[in-house]
């Protein structure tokens, strides 16, 4: 538990600077509510913030959100943008 806590305490710092693997990562755990609690919209903000620096892995698990309608507003037209910006990474 301890050693949980203290990736997640890692992934934290490395989403404050921006770093886009660890911006997935701890959107994973908000979108699970592996050793956080679970929280949809948090997960979609970090994984849209990843996506900006073009993350291939942030964008798909985005274009998720938009097309199951968890965490915003169900866009199928948005997740397809997504998908289609993923293929052109």
């Amino acid at each position: 538990m301890k050693d949980r806590t203290k990736v997640i305490e890692l992934w934290r710092k490395g989403a404050d600077a921006d770093d886009s693997n660890a911006l997935v990562n701890l959107a994973m755990c908000y979108d699970k509510g592996f050793e956080v609690d679970r929280n949809k919209k948090k997960a979609c903000e970090l994984y849209e913030r990843a996506s900006d620096s073009g993350n291939v892995e942030a964008i798909l698990h985005l274009a998720s959100c938009f097309n199951n309608g968890e965490g915003v507003k169900q866009d199928k037209k948005k997740a397809v943008e997504l998908l289609l910006c993923a293929v052109d990474l």
